[in-house]
């Protein structure tokens, strides 16, 4: 069985289930979060998020890919549990592998455009997922006084040539 959803989530990246029982389904597992779901299969929902047993040969993973478009820059820190991969643009520029208590992974550099983040809930709970940071707005304040000092530095070569 390879069951796909694709559906909206829109809210803090900020889930996470501790009870122990694993049996937490996706859709619980979402509304930990906070935010809005929408077109999210009623099916695909009420699944499991993960099982743990791999040795019985029932273990189950779910992956979820978070896509958006940033215009901002910034350094964050993920908390999970499980792996997680984070992308600039389609370039990795973060992430871990496989953990199976709760990390803490600090991703640097991003610098706008396509954000994604790939995260695997598997081992049953806990599953966290918790994105930290200060993503913020480029500001236009701060960066016209660089482009101001670049376009001098320019002027100032061409004046020496003549």
């Amino acid at each position: 069985m390879n069951p796909r959803d694709d559906f909206t989530y829109e809210g803090d990246l900020h889930f996470g289930t501790f009870d122990g029982s694993d049996g937490t389904t996706i859709a619980d597992w979402l509304a930990t979060g906070g935010g809005t779901v929408t077109g999210l299969d009623t099916d695909f929902g009420a699944l499991q998020l993960s099982k743990p047993s791999i040795g019985d040969g029932t273990a189950t993973t779910t992956f979820f890919l978070f896509t958006t478009i940033l215009n901002m820059v910034g350094d964050f820190v993920i908390e999970h549990d499980d792996g997680v991969a984070v992308g600039d643009d389609g370039v990795r520029i973060g992430g871990r592998e496989g953990p199976n208590t709760v990390k803490t992974t600090e991703v640097f550099g991003f610098d706008g455009g396509e954000f994604s983040l790939l995260y695997v809930a598997t081992n049953g709970d806990p599953s966290v997922l918790k994105v930290n940071g200060d993503l913020t707005p480029i500001p236009l304040p701060a960066t016209l006084p660089l482009l101001l000092v670049g376009m001098g530095g320019i002027a100032m070569m061409r004046r020496k040539r003549s």
